[in-house]
C-alpha cells in the first residue's frame, strides 16, 4: 500500500529492525518480512522470556514526517494476544537502548486489563517528525505462570509518512524547512512552560508535561495561586488541595472569613472546625441567637427573653421579659399591668393592678371602689359608703363643704346623740315612776299623755331631719362620717320604736 507518497517506509533498505531479546530463532526480521496475513508463532519475532521488559525498534536510518504506525500481533485459535496488554508506541530521535520512555514521545498507551485483550491489529495515529519507532511492553501476563517476564510477538510492523521537508499524501514540499505531515504547517516554537523545553515541533504540546504552576497541552494556563502545593493537573489544572482560606477544585472560592483557623472543606467549603466567636451555621455565614448586625458584634437585648434574637430583624425570638414588648422587647408596659402585657399590642392581657383599669391599665378606678378594684374595660365598680355612680368617682352630696361646715355638721351630729339617749333614759325613769303611780288620779294621768307626745316629737323630729337632709338649717356632710352618724341616728330611732314605749307606758 502506498501512503503519503512511498511504500511503507519499514520496508526501505536502510531500515533496520530490532528486538531488545530473542526467543530461539524467531528474529526481528520475522516482524519486516510484508507478510501480514500469517500470523501464527512460526511467522512472528519473539522477545525472551525472564526479562522485565521486552521492546522491538525501527530505525529509519534518518529523520522522517511520521503519519501512523501498524501493527500485527500473534493472533491464533488457541492463542489470544493475552501478551500484548498494556503496550505502547514511542517514537523519539535516539535508540530505545539508550533512552527512558520519559525521553521519548509517546503515541499511545494501552490499557486492556486482564481477562480482556487488546486486538491482534491495531493502526495508530502518530504525526511527529522522528528517527526511530519503538514498540515496547513491561507487562507480565498472569497467563504465562509459571514463565515470567515481558514478552513481545509482533508478526509486522508497518511505518508511514514522509521525508523531511514534505506532506500529504503526494509527499509535497513544505513551505519551511520541515512541516506538519498532515497539512503542512511549519513548527512552532515550545513555551518555555514545558519541562525540558520539549514540545511536538508542529502541534506545540510539551512531551514530558509543565513546570511548576502551569497546566494545559501547551501549558499555556498557569495554575490557581492557592493551589497547594503550588502544582495542579496538567490537563484540567485541577488542585490537589488548596491554601487555607480557600477551596473547590481549582482553589477559587474563598472559604467564610468567619471559619475557625480560615480553613474549609475542600470540595464544599463547610467550616467543618466550627466558627469564630458570635458566628455560626455550616458555613459560618449567620450570626448565632444571641447576636445581630453585619459583623455579628451587636448582642440581642436584654429585655428578649433569654437574650436570644433574630440575626437579621433583631427580632426577639422567644418572645420578651416580663415588662417589656415590641419586636424588639424596647418598648415598657405599663407600670399597672398585671405580670407583663400583650408582645405585639401592649395590652395587659393578663389583668390590671388593683386600682387601674383600661387595655393598658393606666386609668385610676374610682376614689370610692370598694377594694380599691374596678372592672378591667369601663372602670365600673361597688362603691364604699357616702360615693355613687357607675365607677364610684361622684361623693353623694351635691357639693362638698369647707373643713369648717364639716366641723359643724359633726357637732350637731354628736349634739341629736346626746339628745336621744337623753330622750331613752328619760323614758326609762318614767316606766318606773309609772310603775308607782298605777293608782294616781285622773289629772295625773293627763299629764301622762302629755309626756307620750312629747317622746312623739322627739324621735319624728330625728327622722324628719334625716329625710330632709337638714337638722337645725345645717346641711349633712355626705362623708364617711357623715354617713357614719345618719346610720347612728336611725339606729336609735328604730330601736325607740322597737322597744314599744307607747306599750309600756300604758298609755
Amino acid at each position: 500500500m502506498v501512503a503519503y507518497g512511498e511504500d511503507n517506509l519499514s520496508r526501505r533498505s536502510a531500515t533496520k529492525v530490532s528486538l531488545s531479546s530473542v526467543f530461539e530463532s524467531w528474529n526481528a526480521a520475522l516482524a519486516n518480512d510484508g507478510i501480514t496475513t500469517q500470523t501464527d508463532y512460526k511467522r512472528c519475532s519473539h522477545t525472551a522470556h525472564g526479562l522485565p521488559k521486552a521492546w522491538l525498534q525501527v530505525d529509519l536510518k534518518d529523520y522522517f514526517s511520521l503519519k501512523s504506525v501498524k501493527i500485527y500481533y500473534r493472533d491464533e485459535s488457541n492463542w489470544p494476544p493475552y501478551r500484548f496488554r498494556q503496550f505502547y508506541l514511542d517514537v523519539s530521535n535516539s535508540s530505545a537502548d539508550v533512552t527512558s520512555t520519559s525521553q521519548r514521545i509517546r503515541c499511545y498507551k494501552d490499557e486492556t486489563e486482564e481477562p480482556d485483550v487488546p486486538p491482534a491489529f491495531i493502526d495508530i495515529s502518530c504525526r511527529h517528525t522522528a528517527r526511530y519507532i519503538i514498540v515496547g511492553t513491561s507487562y507480565d501476563a498472569p497467563e504465562d505462570n509459571p514463565i515470567k517476564g515481558s514478552i513481545l510477538e509482533i508478526c509486522e510492523i508497518e511505518v508511514y509518512g514522509c521525508g523531511i521537508g514534505k506532506f500529504g499524501e503526494l509527499c509535497k514540499n513544505c513551505q519551511c524547512s520541515t512541516c506538519s505531515i498532515i497539512n503542512g504547517s511549519c513548527p512552532v516554537a515550545c513555551s518555555d512552560n514545558c519541562r525540558d523545553t520539549t514540545c511536538n515541533q508542529f502541534s506545540g504540546y510539551c512531551t514530558y508535561g509543565c513546570k511548576e504552576l502551569y497546566y494545559g497541552p501547551k501549558c499555556e494556563h498557569p495554575c490557581s495561586l492557592q493551589c497547594n502545593p503550588k502544582n495542579c493537573d496538567r490537563i484540567s489544572g485541577a488542585c490537589s488541595a488548596c491554601k487555607n482560606g480557600y477551596y473547590s477544585s481549582y482553589c477559587n472560592q474563598t472559604c467564610s472569613p468567619y471559619c475557625k483557623y480560615n480553613i474549609c472543606d475542600f470540595h464544599t467549603g463547610e467550616c467543618h472546625h466550627g466558627c469564630k466567636s458570635n458566628w455560626t451555621g455550616d458555613f459560618c455565614n449567620k450570626c448565632n441567637d444571641s447576636h445581630f448586625g453585619r459583623n455579628c458584634s451587636e448582642k440581642c437585648s436584654i429585655n428578649c427573653k433569654g437574650q436570644l434574637c433574630n440575626n437579621v430583624t433583631r427580632a426577639c425570638t422567644n418572645g420578651c421579659e416580663t415588662g417589656f414588648f415590641k419586636e424588639t422587647c424596647n418598648e415598657h408596659c405599663n407600670p399597672g399591668c398585671y405580670n407583663g402585657c400583650n408582645r405585639v399590642t401592649g395590652y395587659c392581657d393578663n389583668g390590671c393592678v388593683d386600682g387601674k383599669f383600661g387595655t393598658h391599665c393606666h386609668e385610676n378606678c374610682g376614689s370610692g371602689c370598694l377594694s380599691k378594684r374596678c372592672a378591667r374595660i369601663n372602670g365600673n365598680c361597688s362603691c364604699a359608703n357616702g360615693w355613687k355612680g357607675d365607677t364610684c368617682t361622684d361623693l353623694k352630696s351635691s357639693g362638698a363643704l369647707d373643713p369648717t361646715s364639716v366641723g359643724l355638721g359633726a357637732g350637731v351630729g354628736s349634739s341629736v346623740v346626746i339628745l336621744v339617749f337623753g330622750i331613752v333614759f328619760a323614758i326609762v325613769i318614767y316606766n318606773r315612776r309609772e310603775d308607782n303611780q298605777k293608782n294616781l288620779p285622773p289629772n295625773i294621768l293627763s299629764e301622762k299623755n302629755t309626756s307620750k307626745n312629747t317622746v312623739d316629737v322627739y324621735v319624728n323630729e330625728i327622722n324628719r331631719g334625716f329625710e330632709s337632709k337638714t337638722y337645725d338649717g345645717i346641711s349633712e356632710v355626705d362623708d364617711k362620717c357623715g354617713a357614719m352618724q345618719k346610720n347612728e341616728y336611725l339606729s336609735i330611732s328604730e330601736a325607740i320604736q322597737d322597744m314599744s314605749i307607747y306599750d309600756q307606758l300604758h298609755l
